[in-house]
């Protein structure tokens, strides 16, 4: 049983997914002092006028317990890419989280983030 209810979504997630092997790859080769090569970088789009800007991303709040690096406690998630709730889990940018059970639907969290 999948978690895709159409092709289309599945067709949208292979995509994403091979832009992030991508870009992982892409951040690899910088670390290891492969840059950009001229070719590459003239045929690239060009962004004139451009500053940085932020924009909101899925991501969850809730109570976390078992967490390698944080404090059991309240957290914010990193960035959503997949989420199944019929099968009690997420997977975020940096890893899964076994989900319990939901907020209620009229709650409003007020978590302090110690991610």
């Amino acid at each position: 049983m999948t978690m895709f209810k159409s092709p289309t979504e599945l067709a949208y997630m292979l995509r994403r997914i091979e832009l992030l092997r991508q870009l992982a790859d892409d951040l690899d080769g910088i670390v290891k002092g492969i840059t950009p090569a001229p070719a590459e970088l003239a045929s690239a789009p060009v962004l004139r006028r451009y500053r940085l800007a932020t924009r909101p991303s899925e991501i969850m709040i809730g109570h976390c317990t078992g967490h390698p690096t944080l404090l059991d406690g309240p957290i914010t998630t990193s960035q959503i890419f997949l989420l199944d709730p019929e099968k009690r889990w997420a997977r975020t940018l940096s890893r899964f989280y076994r989900l319990e059970d939901p907020a209620p639907n009229n709650s409003h969290n007020h978590y302090e983030s110690q991610s």
